[in-house]
This record gives structure tokens, C-alpha cells and sequence, in this order.
């Protein structure tokens, strides 16, 4: 006969019969680390952070062409009439001065002091030229152009021959 199977089912009874636990043993001492683990699916994306700092400024690139035609703008207004002071031929005159006498200056003179000054000078045949100066900076008194000969001249009365002159625009 055959006691093997009665041996174990007598310990499976004794077994049973104790059902008291007993207390937890001692915490075991960590095991190896274990093989890595596949790479998991990629995540959602995250919000978006603040702007860095402006980089710096790029190349300039090549002149472009010229762009069409713009139309034309509209006329301007009128302008304000000038006094006209010289707006016709008719208001510039000259005048001419000889010496008198034995002087050997001459001094042309505009006829009013709001007359403007153009232009002046000295003419002479047989004497010769020492100044020759316009006086056009006083606004009180008649613009002037004093000439000056220096003497013997070539004959007597040569100095008669001799003028000073300007010419000035009429102000009214």
C-alpha cells in the first residue's frame, strides 16, 4: 500500500488547522534594476513661453526701381501782387555829375532817399581814375557813387569830360 498520498494529505489538514499569522519579517534589501522600458508616446505640447530679445538687424538689400509717375497736384493759390517797384523800364533813371570848377570830385545821387540803387561808376577822358565808391547803406538820405580824378589830366579842360553816374529804381 501506498502511504505517500495519505502523508500529504495530512500535512494539508495540519496545515489548515493553523490559521494564525504570524508577524511581518524585516524589509529585504532592494533588488536589481530592471531592463529599461519602451519609450512611451510623445506628450501634448506645452504652452508657449514669453518672446526673447530682437536680434539685430539685417543687411540692407539692393535699391529697388523707381516706382511710376505720381499725378500732378492741384494748382496753388494766387500769390499777393509785390509792391512792383520795378516792374516796368520806365522806372529806372540815372544820373550823371561832372565836376565843377577846378574840383576834381564828382557825386551822383539818386533823387530820393526810398529810391533803390543799381548800379554807378566814373567815367573820364584824359584823367586818371583815384576812387570810385558807391554810398548805398544810409536808408536816410539819397544813395550815392562819389568819383575821384587826379589832376593835371592830359589837357585843361578835361576834367569837364569827366562824370560820375548812377542809376536807381523810382520808389513811389
Amino acid at each position: 500500500m501506498n502511504l505517500r498520498p495519505l502523508g500529504l494529505v495530512i500535512v494539508a489538514v495540519a496545515m489548515s488547522s493553523c490559521s494564525q499569522v504570524g508577524p511581518q519579517g524585516p524589509k529585504g534589501e532592494a533588488g536589481p534594476q530592471g531592463l529599461q522600458g519602451p519609450t512611451g508616446p510623445a506628450g501634448d505640447n506645452g504652452d508657449k513661453g514669453d518672446l526673447g530679445p530682437v536680434g539685430a538687424a539685417g543687411l540692407e538689400g539692393p535699391k529697388g526701381d523707381p516706382g511710376d509717375k505720381g499725378d500732378q497736384g492741384i494748382q496753388g493759390l494766387q500769390g499777393v501782387a509785390g509792391p512792383g517797384l520795378y516792374a516796368q523800364k520806365s522806372s529806372l533813371y540815372c544820373e550823371f555829375v561832372h565836376p565843377s570848377g577846378t574840383a576834381t570830385t564828382a557825386v551822383a545821387a539818386c533823387k530820393t532817399a526810398k529810391d533803390l540803387p543799381i548800379s554807378g561808376g566814373c567815367s573820364s577822358t584824359g584823367c586818371l581814375q583815384r576812387e570810385s565808391f558807391p554810398s548805398f547803406t544810409d536808408a536816410s538820405t539819397a544813395a550815392t557813387w562819389t568819383c575821384t580824378w587826379i589832376t593835371p589830366c592830359a589837357g585843361p579842360s578835361d576834367l569837364a569830360f569827366s562824370s560820375a553816374s548812377v542809376c536807381c529804381v523810382a520808389v513811389p
